[in-house]
C-alpha cells in the first residue's frame, strides 16, 4: 500500500511518524513537509530514516503572505513544486492529512481524480476542541465572506480543489474516513456524530516515533529527587501575562524549598522571556516537549502549563500534569472540560494547585 503524509508542525510529525512505524508498517510511506519550524540537517536525515521519499515544500516557518493577490500567488508556486516533485505521478492509496489548507486538500483532491477509492485520514489537530471558544459551539457556521476566493480557486484549478468552506476547526471537513487521535474517547461532538472510524496513537508508539526523530541521547538535567516542568506558550497569547509570571515564582519558591529543580520550557518562536532567578533550569528551544518528556519518563517530573499541545502530551505519558488556564482567566469553558475529561487537573486558583 502507498500512504502519503501531507504534515506541517513537529508535533504533526511526531504522530505521523509513530502510524508509520507501527500503524503503517512495511508499506511505502511518502511524506510531504511544509514545516512550521526550521528544519535542521539532523532532522532531515532522521525522517529520512523513516519515511521511503520526503519532499520539502518548505523548511522553515514563514509568516503569510499579506494581500489576496500575495497569496494567490504564493499557493500556485506551492502547487507547482507538488506538480514538479517525484510524488505527482505516484498513486496513493491512502492519504494523511494535519490540516485542511487549500495545498494540502488540492493535493489530495489530484490523488482522488487519477484514484477515487484512496482514502484520508486525519492526524490529530483540532479534534477535541478550539483555542477560540466560539468554534466549539457545535451550531457555529463559518463566514460566508471566505466563499468568494474559494470559488474563484475552484475555477482555476478545478474538481481537485477540495477545499471546504463550511469547516472552522482542522479535521472538520466531510472528506475524511478516519481519524487518527491520542484521546480517542474525548473528540468534540461534530466528530463524535460522524459515522467514521477513530484509531488511537498510544504512548509507546509516540515515544518511538519520538526516539527515532531525535535519537536516544537524553537532555541533560542535574540530579535531584523532583522537578516541575512549566510549559509556555507564547507570552503575548496569554490574557494575563503578568500572572503566569506569579505562579512560575510560586512553583519556583515550592522548588526551593524541596531541594527541587523549576525546568522552564518557552515556545520555539518566543521573542521575550522572564527574569527569574533561583533553582531553575532554562530547556533549550531545540529541543522539542515531546522529546524532554519522553527523556524525564523515569524521574519524578509534574508538569504545568496553559493550553499548549505539550500538556495533553504529558499527561498521556503519564504524568501528573495541570492546566493553568483557569487561573489565567481563560472563558474557554469547553477547553477545559475537556482537560478534565482527558484528566490533567485545572484548578481556579494557584492556592487549589496541590503539590
Amino acid at each position: 500500500m502507498n500512504n502519503l503524509f501531507i504534515l506541517h508542525t513537529q508535533y504533526n510529525i511526531i504522530l505521523g511518524s509513530a502510524i508509520a512505524l507501527n500503524k503503517c508498517k512495511g508499506n511505502c510511506n511518502d511524506l510531504i513537509i511544509y514545516a512550521e519550524f526550521s528544519v535542521s540537517d539532523d532532522y532531515r536525515k532522521s525522517i529520512n530514516k523513516i519515511f521511503d521519499q520526503v519532499y520539502y515544500i518548505r523548511d522553515r516557518f514563514q509568516p503569510k503572505p499579506k494581500g489576496i493577490l500575495k497569496s494567490e500567488i504564493a499557493l500556485w508556486k506551492e502547487y507547482r513544486m507538488y506538480r514538479n516533485s517525484p510524488f505527482y505521478e505516484k498513486r496513493y492509496d491512502h492519504v494523511f492529512l494535519s490540516q485542511e489548507r487549500p495545498l494540502d486538500c488540492m493535493i489530495l483532491g489530484h490523488i482522488k481524480q487519477s484514484y477515487k477509492e484512496c482514502i484520508c485520514s486525519d492526524i490529530e489537530e483540532d479534534c477535541y476542541y478550539s483555542s477560540r471558544s466560539e468554534l466549539n459551539n457545535p451550531k457555529y457556521k463559518a463566514p460566508k465572506r471566505k466563499n468568494i476566493i474559494h470559488s474563484l480557486r475552484k475555477i482555476l484549478y478545478g474538481r481537485k480543489y477540495l477545499h471546504q468552506t463550511n469547516w472552522f476547526f482542522y479535521g472538520c471537513s466531510s472528506f475524511y474516513n478516519d481519524y487518527y487521535v491520542i484521546y480517542p474517547t474525548c473528540l468534540r461532538l461534530q466528530l463524535q456524530s460522524r459515522n467514521v472510524k477513530i484509531v488511537g496513537v498510544n504512548k509507546d508508539e509516540i515515544a518511538i516515533a519520538v526516539n527515532t526523530i531525535y535519537g536516544q541521547e537524553k537532555t541533560t538535567v542535574p540530579q535531584v529527587n523532583k522537578y516541575y516542568l512549566f510549559f509556555f506558550d507564547l507570552l503575548e497569547r496569554y490574557k494575563d501575562p503578568e500572572g503566569i509570571k506569579v505562579i512560575v515564582e510560586k512553583l519556583l519558591s515550592k522548588a526551593s524549598s524541596e531541594d527541587a529543580i523549576l525546568l522552564l520550557k518557552y515556545h520555539p518562536r518566543e521573542t521575550q522571556k522572564y527574569t527569574i532567578k533561583g533553582p531553575v533550569i532554562e530547556v533549550p528551544t531545540v529541543v522539542p516537549a515531546e522529546k524532554l518528556l519522553c527523556d524525564l519518563m523515569d524521574k519524578n517530573v509534574i508538569v504545568f502549563g496553559n493550553a499548549t499541545t505539550s500538556i495533553i502530551v504529558a499527561n498521556l505519558l503519564g504524568y501528573k500534569t495541570y492546566s493553568i488556564a483557569k487561573i489565567n482567566g481563560s472563558d474557554n469553558v469547553a477547553m477545559l472540560d475537556k482537560f478534565v475529561e482527558m484528566g490533567l487537573s485545572v484548578p481556579s486558583t494557584i492556592e487549589n494547585i496541590e503539590i
